[in-house]
């Protein structure tokens, strides 16, 4: 770190957890290479950048940083699910909707990893609460799109 008036600089050999956090997010959204677990990923990609600073300025990195480890999570998911890892693909979209409630591509990836490992009890159920949060929150229906991945209810008479 190197301070010079009143900025400070941080030297390109400096490890920071930020630029990890972005090299792995990138690096899951652009390649089809799966982690051997979720949990560093979960761990890394999970967490809020300065979650306790409300300086104006970092809402725009905030906010970009967001966006970077929202699609690196749904890809991910995606791809776990397409691997037959489902609990894991669960994990990770459930981490997505953590950082974005209102994330349709990360509520269709849960849906889809619920329905895929036969569970469409879950699915069914998870599907009507989006469906409920989205339409108090903004009052907007789910795409035609995720309306087709739900399973519909079974009635037995």
């Amino acid at each position: 770190m190197r301070a010079t008036g009143e900025s400070l600089e941080l030297v390109p050999w400096l490890r920071v957890d930020l630029r990890d956090a972005i090299i792995l997010a990138r690096d899951l959204a652009t390649t089809d290479r799966l982690p051997s677990s979720v949990e560093r990923v979960i761990g890394v990609l999970g967490r809020e950048l300065l979650p306790d600073w409300e300086q104006d300025w970092i809402e725009p990195e905030r906010e970009h940083f967001r966006q970077l480890r929202l699609r690196a999570l749904d890809a991910l998911a995606e791809r776990l699910t397409l691997a037959g890892r489902h609990a894991e693909a669960v994990e990770v979209a459930q981490t997505a909707l953590i950082v974005e409630p209102l994330s349709e591509t990360a509520e269709r990836a849960l849906i889809e990893a619920f329905v895929d490992e036969g569970n469409e009890a879950l699915a069914v159920r998870e599907y009507e609460t989006f469906r409920r949060r989205l339409w108090h929150d903004l009052r907007l229906r789910p795409s035609a799109d995720l309306d087709q991945i739900r399973p519909r209810s079974r009635v037995q008479h």
